[in-house]
């Protein structure tokens, strides 16, 4: 058996196919955002010609039509639901100096290094009629490699050359390096006219070497990549390096070409009229897909906030005697990397990670479901021709989910999902032999992870499940060529699909190349740690959610000591809550979102001390009491002493009559005052804005129903 390392893919969250041409990025949300957040892209052409793009056209706004994306609201992709977030994008467009451009390829000769493999690009298929399917062939060539972690690391030491990277914001390296060996337009059509035959020519890639963190595993055909990214925020793609394979972030038949290949095909003439605009479309796709990806992504689901994460892990085992005797499974998850990982991602968080070892049979009834809902069948649906049927041997999710949700109680005891803790379980299914999951839609059976036929995780709302074939673990002995003992964990399935339950998406949602970065969301790289763009995105998430409810908070609070007699301490609470407002701002628009996070909090602490202070107080209407029962001594005082001082009181009973009627709910035009910039309302008694921290304001009406 053959095992393709693109497809050994551990997990799988089940959501919609990537869209190659991206609609959904001109459809416009009306709704009025919550947060408007301000991000820079920096992105360095090395190796193309300013004369060659047209940027007037790449940076092009319109209310129907943008190239790259300038305003952008972030949703949530399991419900569609918007997360209050509106982004607006800013992009600085450099073109890399020549000198930049020759060191850089210096340095990638000297990393250099040719190997005559098997490329996944050239594979073709002959029918057996004897076996009645399909057999498959990958052909050797000469390939040229560059270790993407080198060329990653490189490029950020040398960041300043190109004007480094941007502190609220990433940076996209696009390369157009003719000059590196490649397989010409040419040798790619003789092939395809005689595809039996290896090809000529010498394509350039990216490489990394993957192994299961458990087991040892070593994936293959890790080498065929055309960028990275993921350490830094910065990600590098080169348009010359090529072809690449399909990814499994899109499916089988998705590939990229050089663009070598795409201009000598269409006759493009770079620097030409056409030329400019043809190339500003196709480096604007690229851009698009890096940004969505790794910029402002969007999340899977609503991202929790709570003192405590608690991982619990249930391994759930239905394998014969015989391969549980061969296969212990504690020796393949590490409960201490999971934790490391989650305490990298969110470090304000408390993690705590379980682990548990059960039999299927050790819970009622779960044994009888799993067999209740067991798929075994010889399909043509799922054959290679019609003349030979092939074997199912599939488990239905459902029913095993509904099992899980009825008797959770079984599994979890105390099931947080509040501000102090939030309870995530995983249920990690070890089935015998091929058996695995599938899920139905009509006839067709979801079908994600090539090894076992079917995917190997989903995270739901409550929780996540994985279901995983003994025949996968033990996929070393069952290779060709074999790795005798060599294993496939549960470290990194776990870490992935905890981090769906948290919010986070893969980086292929917008493009495949995506998966070409480091991270436990990517399928290509087996890692169990987080990328920066993972990090980036939660944090964020999670600041503004504190900011947009430290918002409502500061105007609830104004509002309330408007009715409320005047108070010096509470009215320094306040001051103080905004001047952390401000301070967490500033580190939020360095991307210092740990910092942010931590001084949000404080600031809430301040607004809700001062709220319960303020609600304390005595309200204006208290105090009309006592000016009424006061008001003839006053006034024949004040007629005693000056018609001054009784000026000053009717004046004061004035306005407490007003804040009475108010308080009734007659209709009346108020005098608000705004703020300059973002249109905030500011209390009267306060100099900067909350939100922006502006000094700026105006006054105007607004209708007050009481």
């Amino acid at each position: 058996m053959r095992v393709n390392s693109t497809v050994v893919v551990l997990c799988a969250l089940i959501l919609s196919v990537v869209q190659i041409f991206p609609g959904s990025a001109y459809n416009r949300v009306t709704q009025s955002p919550q947060r408007t957040i301000s991000l820079s892209v920096r992105v360095v052409l090395v190796g193309i010609d300013r004369a060659w793009v047209d940027t007037d056209l790449m940076t092009w706004n319109t209310c129907a039509r943008q190239l790259i994306p300038q305003e952008q609201y972030q949703t949530l992709q399991i419900t569609g639901a918007g997360t209050g977030i509106l982004f607006k994008l800013s992009y600085d467009i450099i073109f890399a100096a020549q000198s930049f451009r020759d060191k850089y390829v210096q340095f990638l000769k000297s990393i250099e290094v040719k190997k005559k493999i098997e490329n996944p690009c050239f594979t073709f298929r002959i029918w057996n009629s004897d076996a009645q399917e399909y057999e498959y062939t990958t052909h050797e060539c000469t390939n040229v490699l560059y270790d993407a972690v080198q060329v990653e690391e490189w490029l950020y030491q040398n960041r300043e050359d190109y004007g480094g990277l941007p502190t609220n914001g990433w940076a996209f390296i696009i390369t157009y390096l003719p000059e590196l060996p490649f397989m010409s337009f040419t040798d790619e059509r003789n092939w395809g006219k005689n595809p039996r035959k290896s090809p000529l020519g010498t394509p350039h890639y990216y490489s990394i070497s993957v192994a299961d963190f458990d087991g040892g595993y070593r994936y293959e055909e890790t080498e065929f990549m055309k960028g990275w990214g993921g350490k830094y925020r910065q990600f590098f793609v080169d348009l010359s390096a090529g072809p690449i394979p399909w990814t499994e972030g899109a499916g089988e038949g998705w590939g990229d070409s050089p663009l070598q290949w795409a201009l000598e095909d269409f006759d493009i003439k770079l620097g030409s009229t056409f030329g400019r605009t043809w190339l500003t479309n196709y480096l604007a796709s690229y851009i698009w897909e890096g940004v969505r990806n790794f910029v402002v992504p969007d999340f899977c689901y609503d991202p929790p906030l709570a003192d405590e994460y608690e991982l619990a892990v249930f391994f759930l085992d239905h394998r014969t005697s015989e391969e549980k005797s061969n296969v212990n499974l504690e020796n393949l998850v590490n409960k201490l990397a999971i934790k490391a990982a989650y305490d990298d991602l969110c470090p304000y968080v408390k993690n705590t990670v379980t682990l548990s070892f059960k039999a299927t049979s050790d819970f009622e009834g779960l044994t009888r479901v799993i067999e209740d809902s067991r798929l075994t069948a010889e399909s043509i649906f799922y054959s290679s021709s019609w003349d030979k049927q092939r074997k199912q041997d599939y488990v239905n999710l459902d029913p095993v989910y509904k099992y899980l949700q009825t008797n959770i109680g079984k599994f979890v005891g105390d099931y947080g999902r509040d501000a102090g803790k939030v309870t995530l379980p995983v249920f990690v299914f070890v089935f015998s032999g091929s058996l695995r999951f599938y899920r139905q839609w009509k006839w067709f059976i979801s079908d994600y992870d090539r090894l076992s036929g079917s995917f190997n995780g989903v995270a739901l709302g409550d929780f996540a499940i994985i279901g995983q074939p003994h025949n996968t673990i033990v996929a070393g002995d069952r290779d060709s060529p074999k790795q005798p003992g060599k294993r496939i964990g549960f470290t990194h399935s776990i870490i992935h699909e905890v981090g769906h339950m948290v919010g986070l998406v893969h980086p292929h949602s917008y493009a495949p190349w995506g998966d070409f970065s480091l991270g436990a969301m990517s399928y290509f790289t087996s890692d169990v740690v987080f990328g920066q763009h993972d990090k980036d995105a939660l944090r964020r998430g999670h600041v503004d959610k504190l900011m947009i409810e430290a918002g409502q908070l500061l105007n609830e609070m104004n509002e309330t000591l408007g009715t409320r007699v005047k108070s010096t301490e509470e009215e320094n609470l306040v001051a103080k809550a905004e001047e952390l407002l401000r301070s967490a701002e500033s580190d939020y628009a360095k991307m210092q979102y740990c910092e942010s996070l931590g001084t949000i909090k404080n600031a809430l602490t301040q607004l809700k001390a001062a709220m319960e202070k303020a609600k304390a107080l005595p309200t204006l209407g208290h105090e009309l009491q006592n000016a009424r029962a006061i008001l003839p001594v006053t006034l024949t005082v004040g007629i005693a002493i000056g018609v001054g001082v009784g000026f000053v009181v009717l004046n004061r009973s004035q306005i407490i009559l007003k804040v009475t009627k108010r308080r009734e709910g007659l209709p009346r035009k108020v005098k608000e005052k705004y703020c300059s910039e973002c249109g905030w309302i500011i209390a009267m008694n306060t100099k900067t804005c909350p939100r922006c921290g502006t000094s700026q304001y105006y006054y105007g009406e607004s209708d007050n129903m009481g």
